[in-house]
């Protein structure tokens, strides 16, 4: 199974790498690395896998941040088709709208969220719009606005912007030029930090990176609300150590949520109810430094996690009983791993 790795680079003819994971043993190999392009770190597909976009940084650009569009070849091999500023500083997110025709992308630094036309041969419009967030929180990584993840709802109606600098997902109504206008937002406890999210159905999961702890939201689909109902910790009660979260996601049959930990190194597990609630089961060691990602390869049993310090990615299977990952004892090594991305 080919896997796509968007990491940060540290230096030229560097882009995003390839490998190949064997789905049952959780082996895996590197195959190639394609394009020259400035640290492509989060990583995301349009239609049919066609077009592989990229989040990255390009110094001739306004702000440093850049949307790259890059066309998968049959051997899954890439080219640059082309690229765009993102009109902000530290691009470290995206979402490709269903139909291929709209990508958004937010801007860390800057606190923006930029919107961007897509032709049908994946090649990309100047951005069509930057929408700037404000505010600030208790936090002193909250000095102001930080937009880190943005997500379609699953209607494809609405964007969900994860804002970590203000403790909010801001929640924008799509036009049919993909342009965004503000509908609303969920306020998170004071200092979370919201980063990234999942849904599962109706209920999403906010994973929080300055406080520790993942909350369970409900999504109202006919008004696009979207209301805090509980939160958990990510970390053991007896760490005491400096430590952020990062990536969030949902088994697919949605018994469990899971999420990574930078510090204390680690993935917890989370039971989920019938009614989205959810209960810790445990933690398992990421074999590594700073889990920035991890992935769920569909169609397998298998977990795949970035350690991005330390330089390698550990495949776990995913225990059918427990929920828990199960080091597989395969490792690769490989340059500043950031993110994720399986052909499945």
């Amino acid at each position: 199974m080919l896997c796509y790795i968007g990491s940060y680079t540290t230096g030229p003819e560097q882009g995003v790498m390839r490998i190949e994971v064997d789905p049952t043993s959780g082996a895996m190999h590197f195959v190639a690395e394609d394009g020259d392009l400035g640290s492509p770190s989060f990583l995301a597909f349009g239609p049919q896998r066609r077009c592989l976009f990229a989040v990255g940084s390009n110094k001739a650009y306004p702000g440093g941040g850049a949307l790259y569009s890059l066309p998968v070849a049959d051997d899954g091999s890439l080219h640059l088709l082309s690229s765009e500023a993102s009109h902000g500083q530290s691009a470290c997110h995206l979402a490709i709208s269903a139909d291929g025709k709209h990508g958004y992308v937010a801007n860390y630094s800057s606190g923006t969220v930029s919107a961007f036309a897509i032709e049908g041969d994946g090649s990309l419009s100047p951005a069509v719009q930057v929408l700037q967030h404000e505010g600030t929180g208790p936090h002193k990584r909250q000095e102001k606005a930080h937009a880190h993840g943005a997500y379609l709802s699953p209607d494809q109606r609405f964007v969900l912007v994860a804002d970590l600098g203000i403790d909010q997902v801001v929640i924008y109504a799509r036009g049919v030029d993909g342009t965004l206008t503000h509908h609303g937002e969920c306020q998170l406890a004071p200092g979370a930090g919201p980063r990234h999210l999942s849904f599962f159905g109706n209920d999403v999961y906010v994973i929080n990176e300055l406080d520790n702890t993942i909350t369970h939201c409900q999504w109202d689909p006919a008004a696009a609300t979207l209301s805090v109902v509980a939160s958990v910790p990510t970390l053991p009660d007896s760490f005491s150590g400096g430590s952020t979260t990062a990536e969030v996601a949902v088994s697919p049959d949605g018994r469990y949520v899971y999420g990574s930990n930078r510090g204390h190194d680690s993935l917890v597990t989370c039971a989920r109810a019938d009614d989205g609630s959810l209960s810790v089961l445990g933690h398992v060691s990421t074999g590594g430094e700073h889990p920035r990602h991890f992935c769920l390869i569909p169609g397998t049993e298998l977990l795949l996690c970035a350690n991005q310090d330390s330089n390698n990615i550990l495949s776990y299977h995913i225990d059918a009983n427990t929920g828990l990952p199960v080091a597989t004892g395969h490792e690769l090594n490989i340059r500043k791993p950031v993110c994720i991305l399986p052909v499945a």
